[in-house]
Order: C-alpha cells, then sequence, then structure tokens
C-alpha cells in the first residue's frame, strides 16, 4: 500500500480486495492441486502472480486516469473496485468459510524459550523481515529500484530521459498487488478466508502505513 502510493499517489481502497482474492485464490489452487504441501507451495507460486496480473489490468484500464485527479476521485474509484471485488469473490466462491490445507511438517508446534509456539506463525515471523528485506534490497541496489526512485522524485524528468513512466507505474503497482495476494495466500494458512476479511485488513493497513509513513 505504501510503495503504491509512493510511486503513484494512489490511495488504493482496494488493496485489502486484492489481499482477500490471494486468499480464495490459494484455496482453490491448493484443493486443486490435491496434495497438500504440492498445494501449498503451489498456491504460493500461482495466487500472487494471478493478483498482479489482475493488479497489471486494474492499472491500465482504470489506475491511470486518476493519478492526476484528486484524492476523493480515487477513493471513489477504489471503493467501487472493493464492491465489485467482493461480489465477484462472492459469485466464485459463494459465502463459505474456507482455508488453506497447510503441510504436515507446518502445522506442528516449536519450543522457544520454554514456550510453545505455532511452526507456522513462526515460519511468518520469519518471511516478514525476508520480504520487507528484498524489497528494500530491490529499490536501492537494481536499475529497476533506480527507475522507482526516479519516477518518485521527478517523473517528467525521468520521461524526459527515454524511459516510459507509464511502464514503470505498471510494473509497481504489479508488485504492490502481489505482495498484497501473497500475504493472503500466507493467511490463508493461519485464519479462515472469509468475504469479511478485505474490510477487516484495509483498516490495518492504513494504520501501519499511516504511522510508519507514507
Amino acid at each position: 500500500l505504501s510503495l503504491i502510493f509512493g510511486v503513484l499517489r494512489v490511495i488504493n481502497f482496494a488493496h485489502g480486495s486484492l489481499y482477500m482474492l490471494g486468499a480464495f485464490l490459494a484455496t482453490s489452487v491448493g484443493a486443486w492441486l490435491a496434495n497438500q504441501s504440492v498445494g501449498f507451495f503451489g498456491a504460493l507460486l500461482i495466487a500472487p502472480l494471478i493478483v498482479a496480473l489482475v493488479g497489471a489490468l486494474l492499472e491500465m484500464g482504470l489506475f491511470r486516469r486518476v493519478y492526476q485527479r484528486e484524492h476523493l476521485l480515487q477513493l471513489l474509484l477504489t471503493y467501487g473496485l472493493t464492491l465489485i471485488i467482493a461480489d465477484v469473490v462472492r459469485m466464485g466462491w459463494g459465502g463459505e468459510i474456507l482455508r488453506l490445507t497447510l503441510p504436515e511438517f507446518l502445522g506442528g508446534t516449536v519450543r522457544i524459550l520454554e514456550r510453545r509456539f505455532a511452526v507456522y506463525n513462526v515460519l511468518l515471523l520469519v518471511i516478514g523481515p525476508i520480504i520487507a528485506i528484498g524489497l528494500a534490497c530491490l529499490l536501492r541496489f537494481t536499475r529497476w529500484g533506480r527507475l522507482i526512485r526516479a519516477a518518485v522524485d521527478n517523473a517528467e524528468m525521468l520521461g524526459a530521459l527515454g524511459v516510459d513512466t507509464r511502464r514503470v507505474y505498471t510494473a509497481v503497482f504489479a508488485l504492490g498487488c502481489w505482495l498484497a495476494g501473497l500475504g493472503g495466500v500466507l493467511i490463508a494458512g493461519r485464519a479462515s478466508v472469509s468475504l469479511q476479511m478485505d474490510a477487516d485488513i484495509i483498516v490495518q493497513c492504513f494504520a501501519v502505513v499511516v504511522i510508519g509513513g507514507l
């Protein structure tokens, strides 16, 4: 959410809906692949990519039209998308509460400092910093990261130097949606997947992003 706002200056209220879509896609991929281990890791690979593709299409078809508009119009657009995505999910998966089945080796507990913790919760605590460090390295040490930072500082000058800023924006938006989809997959193995999870997470996201700094 912070990445998308920092580069595109769009407040994406539909980010929670993409997170929810990733969770529902994960349950379908897991059920389709049948095997617990294959299903979980297949969901980790496939579902975020689908969400990223959906995000890229939304950016090219809708978000490009509101980049220079006031934030109220952006909020109206993204709130409308939350309603549309919720209806699409309801038509595709119904109103049932689902869950992604975890592999057996992630279902137990581990003892840390004389207390027992769920293995999957410990895994999430490890994955979070890895993603954060990876994203920071991507933005700081790669050519694509330099283009993103240049787009934030002076998009007009970046375009004058021959860089297609529209492609940069689409790639950033797709990356943000990929992260949302990945979060949805990871939470699907820990908590119930339902139609209300988008509203639950977006409030927390805005609180974290605003406190952490837009």
